[in-house]
């Protein structure tokens, strides 16, 4: 039985403290987050030193073993779910949280959740700048793997820019440590650049050294109903021109009723066209930013037109289309498992790839429920038959042909945030192109040869 075997494997290097084969643990790492993508894994591997991922790692590769690596569990695209006969790797263990050093970073352990990151820095008046829904799951090393994005892109940028170092174990057990964090260091290849983003092929984030920013003490938080997309569209040069803005998040109207009843709310704007909730900050204390955009908000209000814009004036307004936000992937699931689609595209092409919705709806006989990130054009797509039913294999693959030859038509990106994972492999040569796979595939067979690390993920 391949459990003993592995059970026998790592207990021959001292680590059977760290590895489970019960039945339940096991279960409790077979599905992804979405619950579209299952598989029992042969063993539960969960460190608690660098050292312990090393020789986890160099030991279960070099004796054909896959290895799977497993964060908060809040990826879209089935890249933690595991191989029959494989090991799960978890990384919950690994969560260390250093000290605030006096260039404002950080170095935290890979299964430190974003919330906990966010938290150690609002103790030194700081934000660590990511800020994802599931930031009580999602875990930095996930975070670095897919370079997550999230809702505050337009002012901190995505984890790559938030990353000033990290540790990484090779899938043949060597380290790479580049937690250092300095600025100016040009000594040879970014290898730490070349692991963000990698989807764990290229290695086992460990710890990151993360960059922090002051933490905002004025808010001033926007809902903006634009008419129709196009009116929308017209509002977001505006809103650039603001300083200190913050996020840019739209659902469309048609669809904030499912958040609201589940918050058990009332919407307060009308829901029709296209909604916009926006945050404005600004470091210093009691500053009053509103009188600071007013202009802008003039402006606005002339392009939507009347009873179309609130200003939260309170917190409790604030949390609200907050919430409603940040509730849409929980309301989303509550109706069914839906085909999760995460995509972006040039800002001047969001109108077009908006409307396609409504010829997958008409084509598959689907219901789109569609939201994401403004500023940046991303898309957050989710789509269930009809009358609610999980897509089949064919039902899928006919959406994702629609709105995947869209993105790329519209110079897109078939994956904005959440990675390529076992979904979306079939795509990536017709987004790169074959010189572009060629390069990475020659990546990945120089480091990962055996590809037993985090097989079958990312490249085709």
């Amino acid at each position: 039985m391949e459990a003993d075997r592995i059970m026998q494997l790592l207990s021959s290097v001292d680590l059977a403290e760290i590895v489970s084969i019960d039945p339940d643990v096991c279960a409790a790492h077979a599905t992804d987050w979405t619950g579209r993508w299952s598989q029992i894994p042969a063993a539960v591997v969960q460190p608690t030193t660098v050292r312990e991922v090393a020789l986890a790692v160099q030991t279960l590769t070099t004796n054909g073993v896959p290895v799977t690596i497993r964060g908060g569990n809040t990826g879209l695209v089935g890249g933690a779910v595991p191989l029959p006969d494989g090991v799960v790797l978890t990384t919950a263990k690994l969560n260390r949280i250093g000290d605030v050093t006096p260039d404002l970073t950080i170095t935290v352990g890979a299964g430190v959740t974003l919330e906990e990151l966010e938290a150690a820095a609002k103790n030194y008046g700081l934000t660590c700048g990511l800020r994802l829904a599931s930031g009580g799951s999602a875990t930095v090393g996930g975070a670095v793997s897919t370079n997550a994005g999230g809702a505050r892109v337009v002012k901190y940028g995505s984890t790559r820019n938030r990353v000033r170092g990290l540790r990484a174990v090779l899938p043949d057990g060597g380290i790479i440590d580049r937690r250092g964090g300095l600025i100016k260091d040009q000594t040879g290849y970014a290898l730490s650049n070349l692991i963000i983003g990698a989807e764990g092929t290229l290695g086992v984030v460990t710890d990151v050294t993360w960059q922090l920013e002051s933490q905002p003490k004025s808010f001033l938080q926007l809902g903006i109903a634009a008419p129709d997309v196009h009116k929308a569209m017209e509002v977001m040069p505006k809103l650039r021109e603001i300083d200190g803005l913050e996020a840019v998040e739209w659902i469309p109207g048609k669809d904030v009723p499912i958040v609201v009843e589940k918050l058990g709310r009332q919407a307060p704007l009308p829901t029709d066209g296209l909604w916009l909730i926006v945050e404005i900050t600004h470091t210093e204390a009691d500053v009053d930013i509103l009188e600071d955009v007013t202009d802008v908000l003039d402006e606005v209000v002339d392009i939507v037109g009347p009873d179309r814009l609130i200003v939260a004036q309170t917190d409790a307004e604030r949390q609200l289309l907050w919430q409603i936000r940040e509730n849409m992937t929980e309301a989303v699931s509550n109706l069914g498992v839906p085909l999760k689609l995460d995509v972006a595209v040039p800002v001047a092409n969001f109108a077009a790839l908006y409307e396609t919705a409504e010829l997958v709806e008409q084509e598959c006989n689907a219901r789109v429920i569609q939201f994401g990130h403004f500023a940046e054009a991303n898309f957050h797509i989710n789509v269930l038959g009809a009358d609610g039913h999980t897509l089949t294999g064919a039902e899928a693959a006919q959406v994702e042909e629609i709105v995947l030859s869209q993105v790329l038509r519209l110079q897109g990106t078939v994956s904005a945030e959440h990675g390529i994972g076992r979904l979306k492999r079939g795509w990536l040569p017709r987004q790169r192109g074959a010189a572009e796979l060629a390069v990475m595939s020659s990546v990945h067979d120089a480091i990962n040869p055996t590809k037993l690390l985090n097989l079958g993920v990312l490249l085709p």
